[in-house]
């Protein structure tokens, strides 16, 4: 059964009128001190996740996946989101869409997003569908924006942003909420400007909240250095600074994608132990330092046999398939912070 979101309720979430305290609340931001609970990147991910959880009460609220703007097939896009916002609807989730601007090849096509009428159909088809949804929707368009992996344009990738913002806007997706997300194996020059115009970032009336991808240990643990020994930020620099923007912008910050790699999960209960210890009970304390993070979807997938275990040995990151790590990461989501299906994204302030 599709659930129902309160209309009052939802007014005041979606335009950001409200938060505990004086200041205004960024659209579908929790109060301090909560985090959404969420899991991506596909179907099939999801399921096993939540079937391993066993317990309603501890089912993630968000739900995301990933899609081309093209894409490899950009005739089926449309038909794909409305197939993805049909189950998540049915299930009572809050959808997280995440759009890479690539076609099929990898190639970045933000530069024709942002200055051509090519792409403009499909854009508006998709905030078409969006604004449909009869709930929120987070929508994070060109991910990981700086991430030389992407290709992106400075300067250029703000304009795609932007018009794809103005999208929804005139489609009247007021249940959308934008996420402008950074990966910290990406350049620190996210608040660059070059002759008065940022290199990357898309303006505070574009962006609702910041996103953050987070896999390796090195990329959050509280105790790895700032610095390297040049002087230079390290992952961990470039995360916390990126933080800093956050908390300066006034931006909660979404988890986008949060995965255990490089740590090689297996059935071994000593493994788990060790795996807890070198990557999740890091990850658990960095969180709890950070209270301007206030969701994350976790990413329990098998690496192996794919280009990121081959090309930087991500290995398996299952957390169901090590039963030490599943009754550790349980119990962490019993936690009245984190927020879960059954309670929805709609709090009392």
């Amino acid at each position: 059964m599709r659930k129902a979101y309160p209309l009052a309720i939802l007014s005041l979430v979606l335009l950001g009128t409200f938060r505990c305290g004086s200041l205004a609340a960024a659209p579908l931001e929790p109060p301090d001190g909560r985090v959404y609970h969420g899991v991506s990147p596909t179907p099939q991910v999801v399921d096993a996740y939540i079937a391993s959880l066993g317990d309603p009460a501890i089912y993630p609220l968000v739900e995301g996946v990933h899609l081309g703007l093209p894409g490899t097939r950009p005739r089926s896009l449309l038909t794909n989101l409305q197939a993805f916002l049909d189950r998540v609807g049915r299930a009572g989730r809050v959808p997280h869409l995440s759009f890479s601007f690539t076609a099929g090849t990898g190639q970045p096509m933000d530069v024709e997003i942002a200055t051509t009428d090519r792409y403009d159909a499909l854009i508006e088809g998709v905030a078409r569908l969006v604004a449909g949804f009869p709930g929120p929707v987070f929508v994070r368009p060109g991910f990981e924006f700086n991430g030389p992996w992407n290709g992106y344009t400075p300067k250029v990738y703000p304009q795609a942003f932007r018009k794809f913002v103005e999208a929804f806007r005139a489609a009247g997706a007021v249940n959308a909420v934008f996420i402008w997300c950074y990966e910290p194996d990406g350049p620190a020059d996210f608040a660059a400007t070059e002759g008065g115009e940022y290199l990357w970032y898309p303006g505070d009336e574009y962006v609702d909240w910041f996103g953050l991808d987070v896999f390796s240990a090195a990329h959050f643990d509280p105790g790895a250095p700032l610095r390297d020994r040049r002087g230079g930020l390290t992952p961990r620099g470039r995360t916390e600074a990126f933080l800093e923007l956050a908390r300066e912008k006034g931006k909660p910050v979404y988890l986008s994608e949060v995965a255990a790699v490089k740590i090689r999960i297996t059935p071994d209960l000593a493994d788990g132990r060790a795996d807890w210890e070198a990557w999740f009970e890091k990850w658990f304390d960095w969180l709890s330092l950070h209270p301007e993070i206030k969701g994350f979807n976790i990413m329990p997938q098998d690496y192996r046999g794919t280009r990121y275990d081959r090309d930087y040995g991500w290995g398996n990151a299952r957390v169901q398939d090590n039963q030490y790590l599943l009754d550790r990461w349980i119990a962490e989501m019993r936690n009245p912070r984190f927020i879960h299906w059954p309670e929805g994204p709609f709090l009392d302030h």
